[in-house]
């Protein structure tokens, strides 16, 4: 198959790579707010077991925000996402500092959205905190000490200077 410029399809275009999804900071927040705002139109239904004259119904539960939720939304993937906003590291361009303040309030938006909503109940406490990195441990070891160790319960009742079994 002959192309443009010989056996070499690559050639043919003038630019190669993908156009940036969003060309202002601006666009990228006012896409990242619709996600939000669809998330909180778009509750998750689940069956909840009712009465014996409604043995189930569907109840509505809170759709946490995510990055990855974000990404389908906006129609690219969470590699693509995280890529851009790496490259976004070493540059001090005004845009690129925009476009860094932008991602930071959505990351911030995500994680207050998850935390609030599992410290309310809304949302499963320890899968979240495993989400977002927090030090959740719901197991607790307790070593017993000897000289702290709570005195047994004695057989018998001290009257005075008498002793008396139960």
């Amino acid at each position: 198959m002959d192309y443009i410029n010989g056996n070499h399809p690559w050639q043919s275009h003038s630019k190669h790579g993908r156009d940036h999804l969003f060309k202002t900071p601006e666009a990228l927040w006012e896409a990242a707010c619709g996600y939000f705002q669809w998330c909180e139109e778009h509750p998750i239904y689940v069956m909840v077991r009712g009465s014996t004259s409604q043995p189930y119904f569907s109840m509505p539960k809170l759709r946490a925000f995510t990055l990855r939720g974000l990404c389908i939304h906006l129609g690219c993937g969470s590699p693509y996402f995280n890529q851009f906003e790496a490259q976004l590291a070493d540059k001090t361009d005004e845009v690129s500092e925009e476009f860094k303040r932008i991602i930071a309030l959505i990351h911030d938006v995500i994680y207050e959205q998850k935390f609030t909503a599992a410290a309310a109940g809304e949302l499963n406490a320890g899968l979240i905190a495993r989400e977002l990195n927090l030090n959740y441990n719901a197991s607790v070891a307790i070593k017993a000490n000897p000289d702290t160790e709570p005195k047994k319960p004695r057989s018998v009742i001290v009257w005075g200077e008498h002793e008396i079994p139960i």
